[in-house]
């Protein structure tokens, strides 16, 4: 499974990340660290990666919006800021690296990270 992280997610999180084997990329990696949702979530699907954000509501409407319009992508990883503190950068990469061993993809899924 491959990563793009929204530009909320810490970088610390791709680092550690790549460390573990993932491949992972930032929206600053990819300078779209100044872009809104929608491009972010279109070059995702361009580079094949799924999206990782604590922007919960605003990339829950897009996912909805391409689910009615049945256009495919590459996932959809979901991070409550009530469940893993921005700081938290431990957990989030532990919980990541579990959920992407228990997978092989995300294809046109959303989640949200849980403990």
């Amino acid at each position: 499974m491959r990563l793009l992280l929204d530009h909320h997610v810490p970088v610390a999180i791709a680092e550690q990340l790549r460390r573990r084997g993932w491949d992972v990329v930032t929206a600053y990696e990819l300078d779209l660290e100044e872009e809104d949702d929608l491009p972010l979530w279109e070059a995702a699907i361009k580079y094949g990666r799924a999206v990782v954000t604590y922007n919960v509501a605003d990339f829950y409407h897009i996912y909805v919006d391409f689910f009615h319009r049945g256009i495919s992508h590459p996932g959809l990883i979901l991070i409550s800021s009530r469940t893993f503190n921005q700081d938290d950068i431990g957990g989030i990469v532990r919980t990541l690296d579990r959920e992407m061993n228990a997978r092989s993809g995300l294809d046109n899924e959303m989640i949200f990270l849980t403990l």
